[in-house]
């Protein structure tokens, strides 16, 4: 890439730089350190903030004033649910002079009888620019507390933050598999899509396999003020699992939606569900058990309350009447059969699609088949690389069939299964 953007990363944390670097490897970025500039200097500018991102802030005033360069600095930290909010800004600092290992202890003793175990990783950009200008993104990662640390990857609490999408501890994934789940990982995409839009440099290009988007800008919305950004995530959701809610909340940071509306359909036009499957109204329950808990995010029962047969382009122009640009959230398999879906000329020129790539190997099919959608229907799409759970709903209603499948839903959704008798007959 050439003319590469530099910035200075406010930190003198060697292993800090070489994650960062590794995630912003993507967009050709580079990063300098303040003791690049000075050898001397002991750069640590006490962060008396009480949210992430003033102590973000802080940091990156004092690289900028320290080198007159753009500065990026982070903030991170746990949020316990039980523990109303904590460790939160204090995270690195939680229990006083602790080592890792005993600031996890300290965590697992104060979770002792707490049934609520959700939590987050939160992590906070912020970028300066020597001319004012200043850039902030946040990024989060969900997951719950475990009863005992697992795993000998990673730092911090990761042997004590559970995945639920994954399945593991995040100090039990490998580099590149946290390097695609975590809050930071969310917070430099979504920083860099921001650069993209302030300033149109280099920086804000997504990579391959990334976030990124193919085509034009439909004519209809050029020189209109902004508008917010709609995204529908359809299927039966037969039943909903970890898999879905990953794939929401990746598409729901990865994106910037405003609001991502989940829709479950009463029935497929083009398939018939699978014998033994729940009513739409379990199927619509257990969704919003799912669902909405996540931020900006909403079931709607409007496809079930709907008598007709009910097919996409009927969903986006409801939700194009509410006002917004619909965001179409579809997997890289069905993306691909775009063009065959219900009156596509319709939908397609005035409706923004965002393909989950289960890898960034699939980005150069995918974005060959976005080309010829673009010049065709001058439709925009998004490509955004999510890990899949390896498991299919086939599979996952086989197991609960036969007892099984805990692991793969979230545990609300499959407390609903067993008190409503749920997929008790083997598929």
């Amino acid at each position: 890439m050439r003319d590469a953007p530099a910035f200075v990363l406010a930190t003198n944390n060697a292993g800090k730089r070489r994650e960062m670097e590794a995630l912003l490897a993507p967009w050709g970025v580079t990063l300098r350190l303040p003791s690049d500039f000075d050898s001397g200097v002991d750069f640590a500018p006490e962060e008396t903030g009480a949210k992430f991102l003033d102590n973000a802030r802080i940091k990156a005033k004092a690289a900028l004033a320290l080198t007159g360069l753009p500065s990026l600095a982070d903030d991170s930290g746990l949020e316990v649910d039980a523990l109303g909010g904590a460790p939160g800004v204090f995270s690195a600092r939680y229990g006083g002079d602790l080592s890792p290992a005993g600031r996890n202890a300290l965590l697992l003793r104060e979770m002792e009888g707490k049934e609520n175990r959700a939590a987050r990783f939160v992590c906070v950009l912020c970028c300066l620019f020597p001319d004012g200008r200043e850039v902030v993104a946040e990024g989060t990662c969900r997951g719950e507390i475990l009863m005992s640390p697992r795993g000998s990857g990673g730092f911090g609490y990761d042997p004590v933050f559970y995945v639920p999408s994954l399945g593991r501890a995040m100090a039990e994934l490998s580099d590149g598999e946290k390097n695609r789940i975590s809050h930071r990982a969310k917070a430099v995409a979504s920083l860099m899509q921001k650069m993209s839009k302030t300033n149109g440099s280099q920086a804000g290009k997504p990579p391959e396999g990334h976030v990124g988007n193919i085509g034009k800008t439909p004519e209809s919305h050029v020189g209109k003020p902004p508008q917010s950004l709609v995204g529908f995530f359809g299927g039966s959701f037969n039943p909903p699992h970890n898999g879905h809610v990953s794939a929401a909340l990746r598409a729901i940071d990865a994106l910037g939606l405003d609001k991502l509306v989940v829709m479950t359909a009463r029935e497929a036009p083009h398939k018939q569900l699978p014998p033994g499957s729940p009513p739409p109204e379990h199927r619509l329950a257990m969704a919003r058990l799912a669902f909405e808990h996540l931020p900006r995010c909403e079931v709607s029962d409007w496809e079930i309350r709907r008598a007709a047969p009910t097919y996409t382009v009927d969903t986006l122009a409801h939700l194009r009447a509410g006002g917004g640009i619909p965001v179409l959230v579809v997997g890289s398999d069905m993306f691909l059969t775009l063009h065959e879906w219900k009156r596509t000329d319709e939908f397609l020129p005035v409706t923004r699609v965002a393909v989950l790539l289960r890898d960034a190997l699939q980005g150069g099919h995918v974005r060959h088949y976005a080309s010829f959608l673009s010049e065709r229907y001058g439709t925009d799409v998004d490509c955004v690389v999510h890990t899949p759970v390896v498991i299919s709903s086939t599979q996952l209603r086989a197991a609960l069939g036969t007892g099984g499948g805990r692991d793969h839903l979230p545990a609300a959704v499959y407390e609903y299964i067993v008190a409503n008798g749920l997929y008790r007959r083997p598929w």
